[in-house]
């Protein structure tokens, strides 16, 4: 059966890579229409969640509008350091499993869910054997395609004889929606949220079928070491406040102000550009922090190993990190880190001011 899996995988990248006819409807609605995505038939490269239109999904404007204390911002978010490795096959990676859904899968109830307990009852599809990230912040993802609803998890539970999830904070969204959760606040109906911005865990994360396919058509999520304990526009909740006025607010938007020439011209490994080209052309955002001891300034969200490996399949990061060992990857103590810092110029960003983000300059 391995050799299936691994064919059927791939297959959605061969589709899309090689502009077959029915990749564009893959892309939007899964290989066999709306709710067709599950274990061994993730999602192709080419496809994004929420609406086109929303923040996450939009490429920044040719020349836009900087926030006035730009310089500032970059200057501490900075002064943490350089940007982390981003690991693969790391038992504690504290990433965000995804896991798709659909009407023919179980009906778990959520139970012991969030600060408020809003969402307790609710009835959702999701699948048995489901594994959080590794590390305490034990994040799960599901995408239940029979009601177009992502639901998030921050510390989940998960009881498959009982049926039951649930977390310490939990929140749903539109899979089609604006990547937010809806009037997101403690005691809000639709939740609590999965991380400090109240966005949803499936934006900004980077797959490895991106890296592949050698395009990344999204804006990017990152952990910041800090904030300065507010918040902007697409956030609506705060992270951890542990420096002064000038480091980033939660949901603060930066750009690489490399061209895109300057990119495709620099010494890296082919993935490393992908993601620059993304962080030039859709922006990074903070989601979270990390806290100050990691000696760094931010670290990349990519999808949880934990969605593959809790069905028996090899984590993709950790394929393509075996094909290209060397390029820009390093193994060390049996897992493999992306490299992205060295050798960017990482004073070359800028802040995007939010209303740039939210359209209302």
């Amino acid at each position: 059966m391995r050799p299936i899996r691994i064919l059927l995988f791939s297959w959605g990248l061969i589709c899309c890579l090689g502009g077959i006819g029915a990749c564009a409807k893959e892309a939007a609605t899964g290989p066999s229409g709306r709710g067709g995505f599950g274990v061994g038939l993730w999602p192709p490269a080419s496809y994004r969640p929420y609406d086109p239109n929303a923040w996450i999904n939009r490429p920044l404007p040719s020349n836009p509008q900087i926030d006035p204390n730009s310089a500032a911002i970059v200057a501490a978010l900075n002064s943490h350091g350089p940007p982390g490795d981003k690991g693969a096959n790391l038992v504690n990676d504290y990433d965000h499993p995804i896991y798709w859904s659909k009407a023919s899968d179980r009906i778990y109830t959520l139970a012991g869910c969030g600060y408020s307990g809003a969402l307790n009852g609710a009835r959702i599809h999701a699948l048995r054997g489901m594994v959080p990230g590794g590390g305490s912040d034990g994040h799960i993802v599901v995408m239940d395609q029979a009601t177009n609803t992502e639901w998030d998890f921050w510390q989940a539970t998960i009881d498959d004889a009982a049926g039951t999830i649930g977390g310490h904070a939990c929140g749903r969204l539109p899979i089609f929606g604006d990547a937010r959760v809806n009037g997101a606040i403690i005691n809000g109906p639709d939740g609590d949220g999965g991380n400090a911005a109240n966005t949803g865990l499936y934006s900004g994360q980077i797959r490895a079928v991106e890296l592949m396919a050698g395009v990344i058509e999204h804006a990017v999520a990152v952990d910041v070491s800090c904030t300065n304990g507010t918040h902007v526009y697409p956030a609506t909740g705060n992270a951890l406040g542990c420096g002064g006025a000038d480091e980033p607010a939660d949901g603060q938007f930066f750009q690489l102000t490399y061209s895109d020439a300057e990119i495709d011209a620099l010494p890296f490994a082919a993935w490393k550009k992908v993601v620059l080209h993304a962080m030039r052309q859709y922006g990074f955002y903070a989601d979270d922090t990390y806290g100050t001891s990691e000696g760094h300034s931010f670290d990349l969200h990519t999808e949880s190993n934990k969605m593959y490996q809790a069905y028996g399949y090899e984590d993709p990061f950790v394929t393509y990190a075996k094909q290209h060992l060397s390029q820009d990857i390093v193994l060390s103590g049996g897992s493999y880190y992306y490299q992205i810092g060295p050798g960017v110029d990482w004073s070359r960003i800028q802040v995007i001011a939010p209303c740039v983000i939210q359209r209302n300059c």
